[in-house]
């Protein structure tokens, strides 16, 4: 069990290391070797959520961190954190967070004043 606990962890360096890419569940359980129903459940018995939900999580975390810095517009930070479509980026940002990039964005500004 060490082997697929290591893989585990590796596999989530991975994640993390590339957000900026399309990540689908099967092409990384091809990569580790593994079939999709081993990731997922090893995957959620590791780390306690499910491996689609934290590819999620950590994606639009870092999206609010790049939003917060305002180094980047909305569109380059979609780009960032693996959405080609800026418009799929603004609905997956909007269920997670309850509002959308650019109203962060407008009371991160207000804030600051």
């Amino acid at each position: 069990m060490r082997v697929v606990h290591d893989h585990i962890v590796a596999l989530k360096e991975f994640i993390e290391g590339h957000l900026d890419e399309t990540l689908s569940i099967s092409v990384i359980a091809d990569n580790y070797c593994v079939s999709i129903s081993t990731l997922r459940k090893q995957f959620k018995k590791q780390y306690s959520i499910p491996l689609y939900k934290f590819i999620l999580k950590q994606r639009m975390e870092r999206a609010m961190l790049m939003l917060k810095e305002r180094r980047h517009s909305i569109t380059d930070i979609s780009l960032m954190v693996g959405y080609n479509d800026l418009s799929n980026f603004t609905h997956a940002f909007t269920n997670y967070f309850g509002a959308t990039p650019s109203c962060i964005v407008k009371n991160f500004d207000e804030t600051a004043k």
